[in-house]
């Protein structure tokens, strides 16, 4: 997650290992997520979604 895989097929409980900043930005974004859950007891869920696809990316596009 959020970097290069140590094993194929990436399960959720891989580590997280990005290795730029919008990674980094993902791994702060859930953990301060997950803190205001323990401290507020606020549910939260996290989707980390792969590749979305929109109409404006395509397969061309430097974002595949």
């Amino acid at each position: 997650m959020y970097g290069k895989p140590t094993k194929l097929p990436v399960t959720e409980d891989d580590p997280l290992r990005p290795f730029e900043g919008y990674g980094w930005s993902k791994v702060a974004a859930e953990a301060v997520s997950m803190s205001y859950q323990v401290v507020h007891g606020v549910p939260v869920t996290v989707f980390r979604l792969w590749k979305p696809m929109v109409p404006t990316i395509t397969v061309l596009s430097a974002y595949s």
